[in-house]
């Protein structure tokens, strides 16, 4: 008899324990399921902001007013018909492709940033980039729509360029504005300038090696150059990819060439007692680069996010830099490994693209 109740007793535990399970088991998974469609619905809706009932009484701000009818995704272009409207009167009107673009900024953040590319018809009408001087900026076919998901104050960005024009020529122009896209109010952001070969003065590339290289480094695995090679010890490894020439340029005598010539570079900046980097680099424009990061302690400088580039082989051919991606400076970044005022920046941050041989 008490065996059974025993049984009794077991049996009741175990299947109570079945039941915890199977509801967590249904719980989970509804939950998981649930927050990936709400992602999925924002996602079909080009993501609009939580407050979808704002509206523009008085600005004085430029606002961009952008209409499509297609799913805007982080890889293909769609169209975009785009006003752009600054103190009452009607300074862009046309069209353009557009895409979300960024790394952390689109994967952790619901307010995303815009590749825009001003097109002189729709692209489903076979329309081509048409260079566009957007806002009082040179006439380019590139620009950035930029949304800082980090900084609030949307000042640090602007801080850091606003004291690097003063003395370097690699930074880009920049305005803020606020952006409308189908009808709904998205936000404040702040259209800006993107490094080009048109806008760096470069020489076209030729049939050779020689010619403009714009190069943007960055931790993202999908690297059109790997530069890998030891020294002391250690596996240094750079990823980059390649803004210009298009990737289809980039054929293998060029990949060798830049990576040996990014090696060579970065061996002679190692080397202390020795002068031979200003054969690589322009020492000016990284003196001017270095300053703006250290000044503003900008941990995404030297390793994270930023555009190197280089002109023809001759004295002007050397690798110069063009600051890009201040966010993340004057204190954004709480981590104690990459924020230690008591320190260089690059000896807080640069390390990490360093490891030992086998780890």
């Amino acid at each position: 008899m008490v065996k059974k109740k025993s049984y009794v007793l077991w049996g009741t535990i175990v299947l109570l324990l079945l039941l915890i399970v199977a509801i967590c088991c249904f719980l989970v998974p509804r939950t998981d399921i649930l927050n990936k469609y709400q992602e999925y619905k924002r996602k079909q809706q080009n993501y609009p902001p939580y407050n979808t009932s704002v509206h523009i009484d008085s600005t004085n701000l430029p606002v961009i007013y952008m209409w499509t009818d297609k799913l805007i995704d982080r890889d293909d272009y769609v169209s975009a018909k785009v006003k752009i409207v600054d103190k009452g009167e009607v300074c862009y009107e046309g069209y353009m492709a557009i895409r979300y673009r960024g790394h952390a900024s689109y994967t952790k953040a619901n307010k995303k940033s815009y590749a825009l590319r001003p097109l002189d018809a729709p692209l489903e009408e076979g329309g081509l980039k048409a260079g566009a001087s957007l806002l009082g900026m040179a006439k380019d076919k590139k620009w950035v729509l930029k949304a800082y998901w980090n900084d609030r104050s949307m000042m640090r960005e602007a801080i850091a360029y606003s004291l690097s024009r003063h003395y370097s020529v690699g930074t880009p122009d920049m305005r803020f504005c606020e952006l409308v896209l189908n009808n709904v109010y998205y936000g404040v952001y702040a259209l800006m300038e993107q490094p080009t070969r048109k806008r760096l003065d470069l020489e076209k590339i030729k049939n050779g090696l020689t010619g403009g290289y714009v190069l943007y480094f960055s931790r993202s695995k999908d690297a059109d150059l790997l530069v890998n090679y030891e020294s002391d010890g250690r596996n240094i490894i750079y990823p980059f990819q390649v803004k210009y020439p298009d990737i289809v340029e980039m054929n293998k005598d060029r990949y060798e060439y830049l990576s040996n010539r990014i090696i060579e570079m970065t061996k002679a900046i190692s080397d202390t007692t020795s002068t031979e980097y200003e054969n690589f680099i322009d020492v000016q424009s990284f003196i001017d680069y270095q300053l703006s990061s250290e000044f503003t302690h900008n941990t995404d400088s030297y390793w994270c996010s930023g555009y190197m580039y280089k002109d023809e082989d001759e004295i002007d051919g050397r690798f110069k830099m063009y600051l890009w991606d201040g966010d993340f400076s004057f204190g954004m970044c709480k981590k104690p490994e990459y924020s230690n005022y008591d320190n260089w920046v690059f000896e807080g941050v640069f390390p990490l693209d360093q490891q030992k041989t086998g780890e």
